[in-house]
C-alpha cells in the first residue's frame, strides 16, 4: 500500500482516456441529472487522487496516509469482490410467515388474515430450514418486516432481476458497472459518502452506457452525495419514496467500497431501512376503527382542541414542571418519588404506567391514550372496581380514534385529532375552518403523544420517569406494578421481548447499555426526533430532563430524581389545569356538524367498495418478473395517481388502504426478487396476488358493516 508510484510510457494516453471518459459522462449526466454534471464539471480532488502504476493498473492514492487503497491488482480485487457477492447476496427480507391463521374478532383480523396468507406464499418460496433459521431468528411480532439475511446453502445466486439495490460507495466502480450491465435492477441507489471518489469513477465507469440502460428500461438511479451521514440518509429516504416504499420489501445491499469510518453510516442505512421505511406502515384494521372511534367520539361531544389566537392560553403553566410518566421498569425506583412531589407538578400518565401509579396512590392530573382497541378499556377496568372514582379529577387528553368507551372514566375529557389518521384527516377536512386541527409528533406511543400534549399545552419543564425506551433485563421490561405483570402467561410471553438481533442504545446514565428490539427501536429514535425538534422550536424555555434509568433522549438532559429541588406550586394547580382544558379543547361538534360526519362516512362506503373492485380488476397471474414488477408498480402507481378512484377532496379515504396496501406490496416485492428459483417466485406471487384480492373482499364487507361501529372485541390478557 505504500509502495512508490511510477508512470509508465503511455502515461499520456491513459491521462487522455480519462479526460475523454470524464467528458463523455459529464454530458451524459448533464442530461439526466444535471446536479452530478454542476458538481464534477470543474471538481478537484482533495484527498483521493486516482493514478496508474507504470504497468497501467489504476488505482486510488491517499493523499492523507501516502498510500494505495486497492491492492497491486485493483481490478481484479474488485471483480472478485464482486463475484463473491454474486454467490451469497446481502437481501432485506420482508418476512411474515410466523403467526398463527387469525380469527375473526380478534384486532386487526382483516389485515392479519392477509399478512398470514401472504406468509404462506412466501413459505412456497423458501426451503424449511431458511423459514426456521428466520423464525429463531425474528424475535419480533408475528407479521413484522425482519432485518437483512445473507443466503446460505438454501437459497441461490443474485438473480438476474433485482428490484432494488442499495449500493455504499461506489469506489472505483468497475463492480458497479459490471453489475448494472449484467443484471436488470430496476431501481439503483448509490450511497457516496466521498466526493472524491465518485469523481474518481467518473473517469473510469462508461456512466453513459450506464445511463443508457436505464432510460432503455424505464429504471431508476438515484446518486446520493455528502460527506453528511445524516444528510445522506436523508437524501436516501427522499429517492425511496418517489419510487415507492414498497420496492425495499426485496432490496438488496451491497457495499463497493468500504472504509472503517463507514460503519456508523452502514448501520445508519440498515436502521432507517428496517426501522424507517419498511416499519409503521399501519393497517386497514386500525384505519377502520379509527373513522368509527372519531364518529362516536364527537357523536357524544367529546371536545376537540381547536385553533384559536384570540383566546389566552397563557396561565403560568410555562414554569410549572410536568412529570411525563411511562411504564418503563425504571419507574418503580422513582414512584416514591413522584408521589412526594406530586403536588410540586403536573403528573401526566401515559397509557399503562396508570396501573404503577394507582398501586402507590398517586393520582394523575392528565391521562393521555393513543391506542383504539377496546382492549384500553379492558386494561383500566382490571386495575380495580373503584378505578371511576379515582380518575374522577383526572383530565382525559385521548387522541381521536380511542374507544369512546375511556371518556367514562374520567370527570373531563378532550380530544385531539392525530395527523395521520383517517378519522382525524376526515373532521380536518369537514371541520378545518371552526379550528379543528391536526396534532403531530403524538406516535407511535402513548409516551411520545404525552410530551407532545404537554407541550401543546403550555408546558415548558418536562420531566421524564419510566420513559426507557428500553430494558437491561427481558425478564424486567416494564414496571413491577403495571398491568403486565398480571397478564396470563400467553400474554406474557408476547411481550416478554428476547436479547437476541435486539439494537443496542446508550444509557441515559450509567455504562450498561439499554436493549430494545422488534418495532420499539423505531419508538425510541421518534422520540429522539420529537424532543429535540421542540427543544429546537423554543429554544428560550424549552426544558427537557430525563430522570429515567433506560436510553439516553436526543434533546433531554439527564438527571436522577435525586438530584432535583422541586419547590412547591405557588399557583392553585387545579384552578390552572381547568383553565387550560377550557381554553384549549373547545370545538364541540352540533347536530348539524355530526350529520355531515355521517354524510361523508356513508359516502365514503362507496368510494371504498369502489377502490376495492378497482384492485380486484387490476389482479392478474403473471408469468415473469418483469410483468410481475409492471403489475405491482400498476397497483403502486395507480393507486396513488388515478383521481378517479380517489378525489383529491376524498384524500383522507386513501389512508384508509395505504398502511395494508404497502405492507402487501413490500412482501410480495420481496418474494418476487428472493434469490431463489424464478419458477418458484412467480407461483409464489400470484399465489400471494390472490390472496390480496381475497383481502379487498374481506375488506369492502368488513367496512361497509363496522365504519360506524365501536370495536368492541377485546384480548383476553388475564
Amino acid at each position: 500500500m505504500g509502495e512508490d508510484i511510477k508512470l509508465s510510457d503511455d502515461a499520456a494516453k491513459l491521462a487522455a482516456f480519462f479526460m475523454l471518459r470524464l467528458e463523455s459522462n459529464l454530458k451524459a449526466f448533464e442530461k439526466v441529472d444535471s446536479s452530478i454534471y454542476e458538481e464534477f464539471k470543474d471538481y478537484s480532488e482533495n484527498n483521493y487522487f486516482l493514478i496508474f502504476d507504470d504497468e497501467g493498473r489504476v488505482n486510488l492514492l491517499d493523499a492523507s496516509s501516502g498510500g494505495l487503497v486497492y491492492d497491486k491488482n485493483p481490478y481484479e480485487q474488485i471483480i472478485n469482490n464482486l463475484e463473491t457477492y454474486r454467490k451469497s447476496p446481502i437481501f432485506n427480507s420482508a418476512i411474515c410467515i410466523n403467526g398463527e391463521k387469525p380469527k375473526e374478532g380478534n384486532p386487526n383480523f382483516v389485515h392479519n388474515t392477509l399478512v398470514y396468507n401472504i406468509g404462506q406464499a412466501q413459505a412456497k418460496v423458501l426451503s424449511r430450514s431458511l423459514i426456521d433459521r428466520i423464525n429463531r431468528d425474528n424475535d419480533t411480532n408475528p407479521y413484522q418486516i425482519s432485518s437483512a439475511i445473507r443466503a446460505s446453502d438454501d437459497v441461490k445466486d443474485l438473480p438476474v432481476e433485482v428490484g432494488s439495490m442499495v449500493c455504499l460507495s461506489i469506489g472505483l466502480g468497475f463492480d458497479v458497472e459490471k453489475l448494472y450491465l449484467e443484471h436488470d435492477i430496476a431501481n439503483l441507489y448509490i450511497i457516496e459518502p466521498d466526493k472524491d471518489v465518485f469523481y474518481a469513477s467518473m473517469q473510469l465507469v462508461d456512466w453513459k452506457k450506464v445511463i443508457d440502460k436505464m432510460e432503455a428500461k424505464g429504471f431508476t438511479i438515484s446518486i446520493m452525495l455528502s460527506d453528511d451521514f445524516d444528510e445522506l440518509l436523508g437524501l436516501f429516504s427522499h429517492s425511496v419514496s418517489l419510487v415507492g416504499r414498497h420496492t425495499l420489501g426485496g432490496c438488496y445491499i451491497y457495499s463497493a467500497f468500504f472504509k472503517e469510518c463507514y460503519s456508523d453510516l452502514f448501520e445508519g442505512l440498515k436502521n432507517r431501512i428496517s426501522r424507517d421505511l419498511t416499519a409503521g406502515f399501519g393497517f386497514y384494521d386500525d384505519s377502520r376503527m379509527s373513522v368509527a372511534h372519531t364518529y362516536h367520539n364527537f357523536k357524544n361531544k367529546i371536545p376537540s382542541i381547536k385553533k384559536d389566537f384570540s383566546v389566552n392560553k397563557d396561565f403560568g403553566q410555562k414554569d410549572v414542571p410536568v412529570f411525563v410518566v411511562g411504564n418503563g421498569p425504571s419507574l418503580d425506583k422513582d414512584l416514591e418519588y413522584i408521589k412526594n412531589n406530586q403536588e410540586a407538578a403536573v403528573v401526566i400518565s401515559c397509557g399503562t404506567s396508570l396501573g404503577a401509579l394507582y398501586h402507590k396512590n398517586i393520582k394523575p392530573d392528565i391521562y393521555v391514550e393513543l391506542e383504539r382497541p377496546y382492549d384500553t378499556v379492558s386494561l383500566l377496568e382490571n386495575i380495580s372496581d373503584d378505578i371511576g372514582d379515582f380518575l374522577s379529577d383526572t383530565i382525559f387528553v385521548g387522541m381521536s380514534q380511542v374507544h369512546p368507551d375511556l371518556f367514562q372514566f374520567f370527570g373531563r375529557g378532550g380530544q385531539m385529532p392525530k395527523d395521520t389518521e383517517s378519522g382525524s384527516l376526515l373532521v380536518r377536512k369537514l371541520f378545518a375552518d371552526e379550528g379543528v386541527s391536526l396534532v403531530t409528533g403524538v406516535g407511535p406511543s402513548c409516551v411520545h403523544s404525552g410530551f407532545t400534549v404537554a407541550v401543546l399545552l403550555g408546558f415548558r419543564q418536562v420531566y421524564f420517569f419510566g420513559v426507557d425506551m428500553g430494558y437491561r433485563s427481558s425478564e424486567h421490561h416494564h414496571s413491577k406494578y403495571s398491568i403486565y405483570n398480571q397478564m396470563n402467561d400467553e400474554r406474557k410471553e408476547a411481550y416478554t421481548p428476547k436479547l437476541k438481533g435486539a439494537s443496542e442504545f446508550e444509557p441515559n446514565f450509567g455504562d450498561e447499555v439499554v436493549y430494545s428490539s422488534g418495532f420499539y427501536p423505531m419508538y425510541k429514535v421518534k422520540l429522539d426526533q420529537i424532543v429535540s425538534a421542540f427543544v429546537k422550536a423554543f429554544p428560550k424555555n424549552m426544558k427537557v430532563y430525563n430522570c429515567s434509568d433506560g436510553a439516553k433522549i436526543l434533546g433531554a438532559e439527564p438527571v436522577h430524581s435525586f438530584d432535583l429541588d422541586l419547590n412547591p406550586l405557588e399557583i392553585n394547580k387545579a384552578s390552572m389545569l381547568q383553565q387550560i382544558y377550557e381554553s384549549h379543547f373547545s370545538y364541540v361538534a352540533d347536530d348539524l356538524a355530526l350529520k355531515e360526519i355521517e354524510t361523508e362516512i356513508q359516502q365514503s362506503i362507496e368510494v371504498v367498495d369502489d377502490v376495492c373492485n378497482w384492485f380486484q380488476d387490476v389482479i392478474y397471474p403473471v408469468e415473469t418478473v418483469p410483468e410481475a414488477q409492471s403489475l405491482l408498480d400498476k397497483i403502486s402507481y395507480g393507486f396513488q395517481e388515478d383521481k378517479e378512484l380517489i378525489s383529491d377532496d376524498d384524500a383522507w379515504i386513501y389512508t384508509i388502504f395505504n398502511g395494508s396496501v404497502l405492507y402487501c406490496l413490500s412482501a410480495v416485492s420481496n418474494m418476487l426478487y428472493f434469490p431463489t428459483d424464478e419458477n418458484v417466485r412467480i407461483s409464489s406471487f400470484n399465489m400471494a396476488m390472490e390472496s390480496v384480492r381475497e383481502f379487498f373482499v374481506l375488506l369492502r364487507d368488513d367496512y361497509k358493516k363496522g365504519a360506524m361501529t365501536a370495536y368492541d372485541h377485546s384480548i383476553h390478557y388475564f
